[in-house]
């Protein structure tokens, strides 16, 4: 507990970038440990998105209204959590966005392996891991109509057919824009009509 002070000495005579990150066993994704001034939210994703392979997921608030915790950002736009690029080495990482808040079952057990929740109840699965299987399903779904991609056509598809409306700005927070399965599998269709 506390406010704790680090000073760093650059003895070189050019301009160096720092790149710090803190964390404790207590905080994951909520309030805690953190710097108190000169932040920013660049260069937030984590492993596995990092990954030169990845399909790196960013998250945007998808349902308002109870049961659903819409209260930080309106329907449509970027979570505040969700994580940004580019990474340390320049390289962009978020490559689609995706709704964060759908209902799913829920089997939550305790250290026991006894229910914690209930069997069979529902709740809201949110944050990039609520945004994520939406992603890998439309991955599913487009290797059924189109089997023969590779795993680079598939991330260009995904990338290409994406929604960029108002509340997006494509780049490292939104990656491409917001995933649309209908203009993913349907993109000729949507051509030509």
């Amino acid at each position: 507990k506390g406010v704790w002070t680090a000073t760093i000495q650059n003895n070189s005579a050019q301009k160096l970038d720092m790149y710090t990150y803190v964390s404790d066993q207590a905080s994951h994704w909520g309030a805690g440990v953190g710097f108190r001034s000169d932040t920013t939210s660049a260069m937030t994703t984590c492993w596995p998105s990092t990954a030169d392979s990845a399909i790196s997921v960013a998250a945007f608030t998808g349902h308002e209204g109870p049961p659903y915790d819409s209260k930080r950002e309106p329907v449509g736009a970027l979570r505040a959590y969700s994580g940004r690029g580019p990474r340390v080495d320049g390289v962009p990482t978020i490559d689609i966005a995706a709704p964060d808040n759908p209902i799913t079952t829920i089997n939550r057990l305790d250290q026991r392996g006894q229910p914690w929740i209930g069997w069979a109840s529902y709740g809201v699965f949110g944050g990039t891991s609520g945004a994520g299987p939406h992603v890998a399903a439309a991955v599913a779904m487009l290797l059924e109509v189109e089997p023969g991609l590779t795993a680079d056509q598939v991330k260009t598809r995904l990338k290409s057919r994406a929604m960029v409306d108002a509340q997006v700005t494509p780049g490292d927070g939104w990656g491409a824009g917001k995933l649309r399965i209908d203009r993913l599998l349907f993109a000729n269709f949507f051509a030509d009509n």
